[in-house]
Formats: C-alpha cells, sequence, structure tokens
C-alpha cells in the first residue's frame, strides 16, 4: 500500500527570498527528500507527498498552522478486473464511464473517492483521519467480495461450458 500525506501551512518567512514562476499562479516549489513543497507569493503553502506523517523538524523553512489536508492510499489487488460488470454489480453505487474517465468510480464511501482500475490497482483519496486503517481495510474487503462474486460466477459459467461440450 502506498500512502500519501498533504499538508496545508502558513510560511512564517517573508517570501522575498524566492524565485517565483512568472506565470500564474506565482509560485515557488521546493522539492525535499522525503515531499514537495509548494510556497505562494501570499505565504500559503502545501506540502505533498509525505509517506508519513510529517515532523516540523523537517521542513526547511519556519511554518505556522500545519494542518494534513488529505490521505491518498494506493493499493493492488494483485490482478485484472472487469469493470463493466463490477459497475452492473454495484449499481447506482458506482459511476463508470469509459469514454470519460478508465476508472470505476465507488461512491459507497463518500466523502471519500475510490477509483478501481481495469489492472487492479485501487485509489483511495479524501481520507482526513491518520487513523485510516479500519476504514481502508473496509472498502478493500468490499471491493474484495463484488470481485470474488464475479469471479465465482465466471468460474460456474466456465463450467457449464466445458461441461456441455
Amino acid at each position: 500500500m502506498i500512502v500519501n500525506i498533504n499538508y496545508s501551512a502558513v510560511l512564517a518567512e517573508n517570501t522575498s527570498k524566492f524565485e517565483f514562476r512568472s506565470i500564474k499562479p506565482k509560485q515557488y516549489v521546493e522539492k525535499c527528500k522525503d515531499f514537495t513543497m509548494i510556497i505562494f507569493k501570499n505565504r500559503k503553502c502545501r506540502i505533498m507527498g509525505c509517506k508519513k506523517p510529517l515532523l516540523i523538524s523537517s521542513i526547511p523553512y519556519k511554518i505556522t498552522n500545519l494542518v494534513m489536508q488529505s490521505i491518498t492510499l494506493t493499493e493492488n489487488l494483485g490482478h485484472v478486473v472487469n469493470l463493466s460488470k463490477i459497475a452492473s454489480k454495484l449499481k447506482c453505487n458506482a459511476l463508470y464511464e469509459p469514454e470519460l474517465f478508465p476508472a470505476l468510480r465507488v461512491t459507497l464511501f463518500n466523502p471519500m473517492c475510490v477509483n478501481l482500475f481495469a489492472s487492479g490497482k485501487l485509489v483511495i483519496m479524501g481520507i482526513k483521519s491518520l487513523d485510516f486503517t479500519k476504514i481502508v481495510d473496509e472498502i478493500i474487503k468490499t471491493i474484495r467480495d463484488v470481485i470474488d462474486k464475479e469471479f465465482e460466477e465466471f468460474e460456474e459459467f466456465a463450467h457449464i461450458l466445458c461441461c456441455n461440450q
């Protein structure tokens, strides 16, 4: 499972020492070892890509009002899936429009956004707490249950075809 934690904060230093981009939005990007920091001209900043909770001592600038914004998790289910069949099983709890977006969006878990790709990759966005293990396990179990039912039906169908020949 890949974890990506995003924070927002306010820079406590003067922004005159930064070379901001000339195009909008005027921002300065600082790539650090464990995260990327974007500083805007109004001193607000975003800290993205943290794989574990952020320590203020690891930030190269003085900041205030550090707030965790969201967590994004990526999980690989280990096999390809048929998104059309899963969408038909989930009915009104899923959105699948392959012409617009290549993933099945599972709407059972609002306000979190859960996207399932045909490759078997599952992306869960919008988690608001560092204590996310229980909800993530529930989401993965729900998705696996739907996939397993679809696989069992396929095996039954394949067995019927095989025996009737």
